[in-house]
This record gives C-alpha cells, structure tokens and sequence, in this order.
C-alpha cells in the first residue's frame, strides 16, 4: 500500500546561509530611470558628435585652439558618463551634486528636480540594500 505522506515544514531562517550579493546594476534601475539615463547619455554623445563634425566639417576657424575643441568634445561625453555612473551606481552624494550643477551654472531646475528625486529613490535603496546585508 502506499505510505502516508510527511507534512511540509518550510525550513527554518537559521538553516539558510544565504549571502546578499545584489551589486547596483543598470538591470535592477527601474523603467523611469532606465529611460532618463538612456536619455542622457544619447543626447550628450549627440551633442559631442555635433561639436566634433562641425569642427572638422564646418567652416574653418583657426582662432579656435586645438584644446579648447578637445575640451568641446570630450566633456559633454564625460558629463553623461558621469550622470551614468552616478545613477547606476546609486552615488547619493555625486547626484546631489549633479543636481546643484543644474541649477546653478545650467538654469535647469526641472533637471535638478530629477537628480533629487533619484538620489532620494537611490538612498532608500541603499538604505534597504545596507539592511538586507545585516540580516
């Protein structure tokens, strides 16, 4: 015949010996933010595309130093690079930064509202990431 069958005990919290090991990636961002820093990246790298191939194919300026066009190309790529690295990385202090940049030198208070709002999400996030390694 058959034998009666054992209930099913799920197994106690002490048994598991699980380490947290969910680093911040671009995967775990959600949508919005996924979406805002595609967003910048794309248009800075547009923009140094921009400044690059008016340089080389644009009306000739030789009042223009070859560091001063350096400079106008490589730092919009640097900026975004910074806002990815900054967002991915969920850097609560350098999005705070990133957010007075955009008021103060920019004018762009809806843009500072954003980084605030990320670097808001960004500290919860960390804040329950800090308690999930302690349990």
């Amino acid at each position: 015949m058959t034998e009666p069958m054992e209930r099913y005990h799920p197994p106690k919290a002490g048994d598991l010996h699980l380490e947290y090991t969910e680093n911040f990636t671009f995967r775990s961002l959600g949508v919005w933010r996924k979406i805002y820093v595609i967003i910048c990246t794309l248009s800075f790298f547009a923009i140094s595309l921009f400044f690059t191939l008016g340089y080389f194919f644009g009306e000739s300026n030789e009042e223009l130093a070859p560091l001063l066009v350096m400079f106008m190309m490589f730092s919009p790529i640097a900026y975004g690079l910074w806002i990815y690295h900054a967002v991915v990385n969920r850097k609560v202090i350098q999005l705070r930064v990133l957010s007075i940049t955009q008021l103060i030198p920019f004018l762009n208070p809806v843009s500072a509202i954003i980084f605030w709002s990320i670097g808001s999400i960004s500290k919860k996030e960390s804040a329950s990431r800090n308690l999930k390694k302690l349990e």
